[in-house]
């Protein structure tokens, strides 16, 4: 048996390829009704039902037919009965013309929109938000396809954003102030870490208590520049300068120097893992906090962009997501490093989940609230130390 098959084009039109044979019967049973052997109301119901139930594939050819029978025929006879099979037509046949056309001219979802976050490390329990924010579909649920990158070097990540290699970058706050000091176009986005994580470690057995007992002491450092104005601004506090100290650079390794008393004192040391890292070794860290010293405080880790890009509205759902994810992070604690240790199992250790509960304190609850007062005090601290 023939079909016929109905497809609307692009300008919405409607072509009939072939004709179904069994038509011919329809037509001439509403013509023989048309003559007055039968009332076409009754001839035409049972049949507009079946097409309402979808079990004929002809009912667009056949209907528009009728309908233009109809029309005919009402300004012929001015019969109220044809006005009656056109209302039934309108019925019958617009749901399915309406359906059948919409999924025709549909198009398909758009695409999630991609961004790339590039990590100022690894990931680790630093990063936990955002782990969370991707793991509980936040970012998705923005329509965002979220991608960390780790850099080859912690001061990478700000050039690869100004370079518009990533679309964000995770930095520190007096990394993200030279940056822009130096013409890169960066602009703050959001807050990760909202406290210092930055700290001078010694060994309880040291004998060290006080910053005056660095003197004549061996000080590790990993990163010269902040870390250096850092360290310098703590000695001075005490009446001390860099030359009442021997400088070592130990670069990333902070701990093994220290425990293997290569070193007396590191610094630049993150106070949410190297104390734990030393404990774990079965020592007993002491801890001096930059900021008891003379340091402005200041947000750890930030969320930067491109000045260009700051009003691109993916970057407000990024942030939205982010603060849902930080929210579900400090209600869920436990849920949340279950997950993160299953997605990454090379961090599935007694030092990283020690570190992911010391790090939920500093959390940024709202991610989006900017402090321009504590970032000035910052900029006007780093002006006085020379890298401004």
């Amino acid at each position: 048996m023939k079909k016929i098959y109905i497809s609307v084009s692009p300008h919405h039109e409607t072509n009939v390829r072939q004709a179904n044979p069994s038509s011919k019967a329809v037509i001439a049973s509403a013509s023989e009704a048309i003559q007055g052997k039968k009332s076409l109301f009754s001839r035409l119901l049972p049949f507009l039902l079946t097409l309402q139930g979808g079990k004929s594939s002809c009912y667009c050819a056949i209907l528009s037919w009728i309908a233009s029978l109809a029309l005919a025929m009402t300004a012929i006879h001015k019969k109220r009965v044809f006005t009656k099979i056109i209302i039934m037509l309108y019925f019958v046949l617009l749901p399915h013309y309406s359906l059948n056309a919409s999924a025709v001219v549909a198009k398909p979802p758009a695409k999630p929109r991609h961004l790339t976050v590039i990590l100022d490390w690894f990931m680790n329990p630093d990063h936990a938000p955002l782990f969370v924010a991707k793991w509980q579909g936040f970012f998705a649920a923005q329509d965002l396809d979220v991608e960390w990158v780790n850099p080859a070097d912690p001061a990478d990540p700000p050039k690869w954003v100004a370079a518009g290699k990533a679309d964000i970058a995770i930095t520190y706050e007096p990394k993200f102030l030279i940056a822009q000091k130096q013409g890169l176009p960066l602009v703050w986005l959001a807050t990760l870490v909202a406290t210092p994580l930055d700290s001078m470690i010694t060994l309880e057995d040291s004998g060290i208590r006080s910053i005056q007992d660095f003197k004549g002491k061996r000080i590790g450092y990993s990163s010269g520049e902040v870390d250096g104005v850092m360290l310098t601004r703590v000695l001075k506090q005490a009446g001390l300068s860099a030359k009442d100290v021997t400088l070592i650079n130990i670069h990333y390794n902070l701990t093994q120097p220290l425990l293997a008393h290569q070193v007396d004192v590191v610094t630049g040391a993150m106070r949410n893992f190297e104390p734990t890292e030393i404990i774990l070794a079965g020592q007993k860290p002491k801890l001096f906090y930059v900021e008891d010293y003379g340091v402005p405080n200041y947000e750890e880790l930030i969320l930067v962009t491109q000045r260009k890009e700051a009003n691109d509205p993916a970057l407000g759902k990024f942030t939205k997501a982010l603060q849902q994810g930080t929210a579900y992070l400090i209600n869920h604690p436990e849920e949340s490093w279950q997950a993160f240790a299953k997605a990454y199992p090379e961090l599935n250790n007694e030092l990283n989940r020690r570190a992911w509960f010391e790090t939920l304190p500093r959390f940024a609850r709202r991610p989006t609230a900017y402090d321009a007062k504590a970032y000035e005090q910052m900029r006007l601290f780093l002006q006085q130390q020379g890298l401004l």
